[in-house]
């Protein structure tokens, strides 16, 4: 709407925070070339900002003419509703698949994928969305075309006309298989394409290692041969420019795409941005490809020289990995996990990669982004373990257990810097120093910088733990304790100690504790009126949303208790009591009442909640923007039970586009919402779209687009549904908040809040003059709200012809 708004429209409808409130004036980020890229104080507003879910205009435009270039989906020319092309950006291509899960599978649905397969596919589809997957034989081309056409033989035509439950779609990733390395052949594709024709099911093309393919022409993809419509792809720019950024993108039909951005938009909300360039982005990508076909080489010549005769492999044709077969061994889950860091190399059982991966794998997963070509090929020892490829052939030898294997995600990261000597050949994280950036300045409102160096950049760039960096959690907890010293940060784990996860924003980590609690049928108790972005998360989840009166006080504890008579408090004992799971409540400066909620009927809703036990969503994004300077005791404050999973952010103080929230409540609930990232999002962002955007245009044009969230570089979300928040925000808000301290912050949020203040007082002032008397029309009956910047005028009647357009 605003988009279509002439330029002198005033808007008092956007919950969006003033940019000039932000800390971050201008940065200077440089790239490995030598050329710096500056982005200015106006075009700083901007990356700080809120963006459209589905991606800022410049970078969908540019990603749209990409994918024209690179595939000419025959798609691009169709109608919207004959199935046009459409494109939005992600918190990365996990993200983007997690998202096309949940809106296409639904309990006992059938589903096709080959298998072994990307872990993060199996734990997004598996057991939380209830699917039949039924695994497609494959060999070193990848799926089998004629094991594929004998498994859809058991539906009929008729049965495809009818829709009786036929596979739902197609799962594939055609290059560079994680964790085979297998690449589909153009004559496989064409097939594969005929029968999802045939069959009418969907194919979803999961290709991150398209750029890494070593051999050219690039084979064609299944976008490119898409006449109907009916493929659904996945891209990232996680191995060529930064896993870190958390920037991937989804191309597909505009009618399944569009419900894709329906889903960010009450949850990860958007990715950060910035975007442009082609010419110059492909030679960077031949550049990255011949480094890692040099790595793959050194590789293969290491296990020529030691695996000769004791193992099977073959050369693949894109991406990282080598699947490698030992022979004479069963199973080397046991041959890997036994002795762990004994031999100090650490690979993937194969096991790891199998729809149930309690059946036996005589392969390993060996990686060859990160090790050096010495490293592949030496006998290192250390405590009279050997280590490398060597190592590999000196346990086949022997038959024993003695290397160690991590599960593929950044968390191996830790485990190698903790012991120096470990070799890792197991891990699918890209190389850093082929990422583009190089180092980073960011200039805050004091004037003063920080500086993001080379090597403190290379980790901002790379993949990170799910929960979030380790020092940013730190102060985090430290922050929590000061402000809420809540009791549960005393108590311990299995008794509902107190934990942090950062995520892409306080919405996405709403979105995901609403998924981890709620079954259909489910009551859960809201105050009404409530956040749009709330109920629309709530309703796709089948729950019953009981609505609680409220005031200018906010929920009404009375009406509360008069609602929960329904139930007797015995009844919280029993199983299938259908008690309200929660209380959902913005207890500061709410959206969209302005209410606030006292310290008395916070007190009287905790023991409601204690007597009828259930839990309290405490969603606090005003918290910092309370008007008062003694702020109200939270929830969080008086939770002896371990019952209140908190919600914070920085959108309103630091910046909203850099999406970038946390999580508070007890260690058990925050570790479930831990794995619900580790399969969507992965980690809350950090550089993303703005560094990506940044980038792409230095390499082309001289369009630099700058856009949402360049900042990223340290803001964002370091999925949107997602593994992790970006790290490379997480470590530019790291510096700034320990650059600070608590009292640094502490005095930032006074600023903001006194220029709130001052805003509201203005409006109060306009109200006051322009609605009072006007009690026939319009009731100017106006709280005074203590938090947040929202003032909620009741309207009691408007007559039909009244003018609008009237300084009233």
């Amino acid at each position: 709407m605003m988009q279509k708004s002439p330029p002198s429209l005033i808007s008092l409808a956007g919950g969006i925070p003033n940019p000039n409130t932000f800390p971050f004036k201008m940065a200077t980020i440089t790239t490995r070339d030598g050329t710096a890229v500056d982005i200015g104080e106006d075009l700083m507003k901007r990356a700080l900002q809120y963006s459209p879910s589905a991606g800022i205009p410049e970078l969908l435009s540019w990603l749209k003419d990409l994918q024209k270039s690179l595939h000419n989906p025959p798609t691009a020319k169709y109608s919207p509703d004959q199935g046009q092309m459409e494109i939005c950006v992600t918190t990365g291509s996990q993200e983007g698949l997690c998202k096309v899960f949940e809106m296409l599978i639904n309990p006992g649905d059938n589903i096709l994928l080959d298998a072994p397969t990307y872990p993060g596919t199996l734990a997004a589809v598996k057991r939380p969305l209830g699917c039949n997957i039924i695994n497609v034989p494959s060999d070193q081309h990848g799926i089998i075309p004629k094991a594929l056409k004998e498994i859809l033989s058991r539906w009929s035509p008729e049965d495809v006309r009818k829709h009786n439950n036929i596979p739902k779609f197609l799962y594939t990733i055609p290059n560079g298989g994680n964790p085979t390395g297998t690449s589909l052949t153009t004559d496989r594709k064409k097939e594969i394409y005929q029968l999802a024709r045939q069959y009418n099911f969907l194919v979803i093309e999961d290709d991150p290692y398209y750029f890494l393919q070593f051999d050219k022409p690039w084979a064609p993809t299944f976008l490119s041969m898409d006449v109907d419509g009916r493929v659904i792809r996945t891209d990232s720019f996680s191995k060529i420019l930064s896993s870190g950024l958390r920037i991937g993108f989804l191309t597909g039909p505009k009618p399944l795409i569009d419900r894709v951005i329906l889903h960010i938009q009450v949850s990860t909300m958007h990715t950060s941005t910035f975007t442009q360039a082609k010419k110059g982005f492909l030679e960077h990508v031949d550049r990255v490809v011949e480094f890692y076909k040099t790595q793959q080489d050194a590789m293969l010549a290491a296990a020529d020289k030691w695996l000769k005769g004791l193992a099977d492999w073959h050369a693949p044709a894109a991406g990282m990995f080598l699947w490698i077969k030992i022979k004479g061994v069963s199973d080397t889950q046991q041959l890997i996990m036994e002795k762990a860091l004994q031999k100090e190399v650490l690979l993937v059982p194969g096991g790891a990669f199998n729809i149930d991966s309690s059946v036996p794998s005589s392969y390993v997963r060996a990686s060859f982004s990160l090790s050096s070509p010495a490293q592949m090929d030496q006998r290192y020892y250390k405590g009279g373990a050997s280590v490398s490829m060597y190592g590999l052939q000196e346990q086949a030898y022997k038959g024993n257990s003695s290397l160690h294997c991590v599960s593929s995600t950044p968390e191996e990261g830790s485990l190698a810097e903790k012991k120096p000597s470990v070799i890792m050949i197991s891990g699918g994280m890209p190389n850093p120093n082929h990422f583009p950036f190089k180092t980073a300045s960011f200039t805050i409102e004091d004037g003063t910088t920080i500086e993001i160096g080379e090597a403190l950049m290379k980790r901002a760039l790379q993949y990170s733990t799910t929960e979030g960096i380790p020092e940013l959690l730190s102060w985090l907890k430290d922050l929590q304790m000061s402000l809420h010293n809540p009791p549960t940060a005393k108590y311990s784990p299995h008794q509902g100690q107190m934990e942090i996860c950062i995520t892409p924003g306080s919405q996405d980590g709403l979105s995901k504790v609403f998924d981890m609690l709620i079954n259909p049928g489910d009551n859960v108790l809201l105050e009404d009126p409530s956040y749009s972005g709330t109920l629309s998360a709530l309703k796709p989840l089948g729950c019953n949303i009981i609505k609680v009166p409220a005031n200018k006080h906010g929920i009404i504890p009375e009406a509360l208790k008069e609602i929960l008579s329904r139930w007797r408090p015995e009844d919280a004992k029993k199983q299938n009591n259908n008690l309200p799971k929660f209380l959902y409540t913005v207890p500061n400066g709410s959206n969209p009442a302005g209410t606030s909620l006292t310290a008395d009927c916070k007190k009287k809703i905790y023991q409601l909640a204690r007597c009828y036990n259930f839990l309290i969503i405490e969603d606090d994004p005003y918290y910092f923007l309370q008007f008062e300077k003694t702020k109200a005791p939270t929830f969080l404050s008086m939770d002896v039970d371990g019952r209140v999973i908190r919600c914070d952010t920085f959108s309103k103080i630091l910046s909203a586009g850099l999406r970038l929230g946390f999580l508070t409540g007890p260690k058990p609930l925050i570790d479930r919402v831990i794995l619900h990232m580790q399969s969507s999002t992965m980690h809350t962002s950090t550089f993303s779209q703005a560094s990506a955007i940044a980038q792409l245009h230095n390499y082309l044009t001289g369009l630099f687009l700058k856009t949402k969230c360049f900042i990223l570089l340290c803001i964002q979300h370091s999925r949107t549904n997602s593994r992790k928040a970006p790290i490379c925000m997480q470590i530019l808000i790291s510096e700034l908040l320990h650059k600070w301290g608590q009292k640094g912050l502490l005095e930032h949020a006074d600023r903001v809040t006194a220029f709130y203040r001052t805003q509201r007082d203005a409006m109060l002032a306009a109200a006051d003059k322009w609605l009072k008397g006007y009690s026939n029309y319009l009731l100017g009956v106006m709280h005074i709200p203590q938090k947040h910047v929202v003032l909620d005028t009741v309207i009691t009647s408007i007559l039909d012809e009244m003018d609008l357009s009237s300084p009233v």
